[in-house]
């Protein structure tokens, strides 16, 4: 999936994606979306279609326990309104621990 499509379907436009991922410590190309990551704080950008959406999350869990050797707990912050992501997130295990005006923050402790 490249850059434009996934600025796309996320509702950004492509200058925020890649101001993004230059400003990640480190970022995945999936096969259906990116995973970024700054400190311990992570966005997917996953899109999963059908039975091969499985192929995308277990894409997620990998980098996901990658990312858990560096640092214990992970957070997620979504958008009230984005509640596709937050459904991926809760898939992935993460859990709500704090909201503000803008976000849910969603942590996953390492498993």
């Amino acid at each position: 999936m490249e850059l434009a499509e996934i600025a796309r379907r996320s509702k950004v436009s492509l200058d925020t994606v890649l101001s993004s991922l230059t400003k990640a410590d480190e970022f995945v190309k999936l096969s259906r979306g990116v995973a970024t990551r700054k400190g311990n704080v992570v966005h997917l950008a996953a899109f999963p279609i059908g039975l091969g959406g499985r192929a995308v999350l277990k894409e997620c869990r990998t980098v996901l326990k990658r990312w858990h050797a560096r640092h214990g707990t992970l957070l997620a912050p979504v958008t009230h309104e984005n509640t596709r992501a937050r459904r991926i997130a809760e898939a992935l295990g993460f859990r709500k621990y704090d909201e503000t005006e803008t976000h849910v923050w969603l942590a996953k402790e390492e498993s």
